[in-house]
Order: structure tokens, then sequence, then C-alpha cells
């Protein structure tokens, strides 16, 4: 898959298309930000780069790749060329556990350049929705592209473990396939600060891969540990091993569930497509989310 050279025969053409007058939303970067380095250590997904890469004050090379990469990536089958369907899942949890809520404040951490977090900020045009990830050039790319698609997004360049956002800020707390792409040492830093963040009562609600270790067959097995040598994912077993309820629980939160939800194209209020057996990938998305 060679992306980097069709973004780069345009990248003049696509700066001058992120600079948006009178935007509805808003971009921060942070030049000084220390990039983790579980995240700095290889090209995740081989995408030269990686998400962070960056190549000027006015660059958004990373976040055309990424929005182009994940769709062919994807074979279409996450929401074709918007991939958004694991936002619209997110929703449709959220939805199935809390059917009156409505957020007026939204965190999508781990956004890249805003597939899930447009799908996300879609259902609550009254709420103020922020999201960040690690990248500036992602940042640039997924601001453009939000204010291009009329949905105001605030987004930052930050790191999730330690955000500077101040305490209690948050009604919801969402991520879409993040946390398999971060540390074990990351990972209860990322649900405390979730934790932080959040108002009394505010929900965190996390999606991640459809799979556990102890439920996969030997076929699945190796396919991931090819994952993980060859696409370079090196936390995803991790991530599937890893105990979320516990996670949940020493961070503080409470009314936890940690369960499948059926992949959907658009949420509705009421749902009960969450719990049961996977269905495996693209129809199924595990969830995990808490209460404050």
């Amino acid at each position: 898959m060679r992306l980097a050279p069709v973004v780069d025969r345009q990248i003049d053409e696509l700066m001058d298309l992120a600079e948006i007058e009178n935007p509805k939303g808003s971009v921060r970067v942070n030049p000084d930000l220390e990039v983790p380095r579980y995240i700095s250590a290889q090209d995740i997904h081989r995408m030269p780069g990686n998400y962070h890469g960056t190549y000027g004050e006015r660059d958004v090379r990373q976040g055309a790749v990424f929005d182009r990469g994940a769709v062919v990536y994807q074979m279409g089958r996450n929401g074709g060329y918007m991939n958004d369907i694991r936002g619209h899942t997110i929703i449709s949890h959220f939805f199935s556990r809390w059917p009156e809520g409505k957020p007026l404040r939204i965190l999508d951490m781990g956004c890249t350049v805003g597939h899930s977090t447009l799908a996300i900020a879609s259902y609550f045009p009254e709420a103020e929705t922020h999201a960040l990830d690690v990248g500036a050039g992602m940042m640039r790319y997924a601001h453009a592209r939000a204010e291009r698609l009329n949905i105001p997004v605030h987004f930052s360049q930050q790191n999730a473990e330690c955000t500077d956002f101040e305490d209690e800020s948050f009604d919801l707390i969402t991520s879409s396939a993040m946390l398999h792409e971060t540390s074990g040492k990351a990972l209860p830093n990322i649900f405390k600060e979730c934790h932080r963040l959040l108002k009394p009562g505010g929900v965190m609600a996390h999606l991640e891969v459809p799979g556990r270790y102890d439920e996969m067959d030997t076929w699945s097995r190796i396919r991931g540990d090819y994952e993980i040598q060859y696409n370079y994912e090196p936390f995803w077993k991790g991530a599937i091993t890893a105990d979320f309820d516990k996670l949940c629980k020493d961070a503080g939160f409470n009314d936890i569930a940690v369960g499948y939800q059926d992949a959907t194209v658009k949420a509705e209020r009421g749902n009960t497509q969450f719990g049961g057996p996977s269905k495996g990938v693209h129809r199924s998305w595990l969830m995990i989310s808490g209460v404050k």
C-alpha cells in the first residue's frame, strides 16, 4: 500500500484547503509535546512517520495518509470512506446503557483524523466536543476535515495519559480502538485520567477489537501474532488479555460493563444490541464502560 506518494503529489493543495476561515471548531498543537515511547519506538501499522510525524508548521500529511490508509486497511468494511462505524457503535452502546443520556461536553481520546469523533458528535449537536491525539499533522487534518463536513470539534495535540483539561470537565469520554495501541504501563494512567476528567455521574466508553485471547482458536492466535510481528502491533496481545473490569475498578469507576456490542451504522436509543458472544470483526466490538 503506497498512499504516501499520492498524498505528496497534492500536499500543497491539501495544506491550503486546511486553512479554514471562520472555523466553528478549533485546533491546538503543542510543539513541545513528548510523544510516548510506546508510540514513537516504531511505525505502528507500518505507516511511515507513524501517527505523529510532522513536516512543517502547516503540515497535514500524516492525517491525509491515515485517512485513506485506514479505509484501504479496513477494505471499506468500517463505513466506507467515512470509516465511522465504530463511532456509531460507541453511541449505540451508550444508548443501550443510558437511553436518556444527553452529554453536553464530550472528549474523544486517540481520535486520529476524527473518523469516530464526528459520528459521536453528530448525535449531540448541542454538545461541545473535544478530541485529542499525539500528532500535530494529524490534528490539523482532523480539524480541516471536520470543518469541511460542518461538524464543530475542538482538536488538540495531547497525550491521553495526562491532558491539560481541568478536573470534572466532561460528561462523556470515549475512544475507538486506541487501547490496543497503548502499553500496559500506560493503560491504568489513561483510565485514571478519564476518571479525573469526568464530572460525577459522567460516563467512560472505550471501544476495542472484538476478541479475548482465551476465547480465540489456534488460527486466530497465529494471525494475531503475525499482526504483532509484521504489522507493528506490539500491544495487541496485552489489550486482548487485559483485565478491563479491574482497570475500571482501580481507577474508581462504578456500574462497569465489559462485553460485545453489535456494529451499527446508526445508533438508536434503547437498543438491546449489547451482550452475548462476539460476532466477529466488523460485526461486533468490545465495549468497556463505567460511571464516575
